[in-house]
């Protein structure tokens, strides 16, 4: 009777095993299977780039922080074809307002616009 009950322990670890082998191989082809799919490496195609499309950025502000300033002059210097800064300000006594319009003088050649005002909706 004691054989039986060590068999069938025996046959139930390796049972469970067996079960968490599976599973971990699953686990592995399924990791494989994504990184061959979805990590292809993209072809580059010479000499006929297609221009980028033209973006409207909308960046509202309300109030300052410590690097808004930063934060800011990073839109003005991105690397991007064509884009324009539509900055939207709700208070006319905002202090944000100060920065929007130090930072479109500092870059002439930025189309950026500073939009102050609004209404209440909802």
């Amino acid at each position: 009777m004691a054989d039986i009950v060590h068999y069938c322990l025996y046959g139930l670890a390796v049972f469970f095993v067996g079960g968490w082998l599976f599973v971990w191989i699953m686990h592995l082809m399924a990791i494989f299977n994504g990184k061959r799919k979805l990590y292809k490496k993209c072809e580059v195609k010479g000499g006929t780039e297609t221009p980028l499309p033209g973006v409207s950025i909308i960046k509202p502000l309300v109030g300052i922080d410590p690097n808004l300033f930063n934060n800011l002059e990073s839109f003005f210097t991105m690397n991007y074809s064509q884009f324009e800064l539509l900055f939207c300000i709700h208070d006319d006594k905002d202090a944000a307002i100060m920065f929007v319009k130090r930072l479109i003088e500092k870059y002439p050649e930025v189309d950026a616009r500073l939009f102050i005002g609004g209404t209440v909706v909802g």
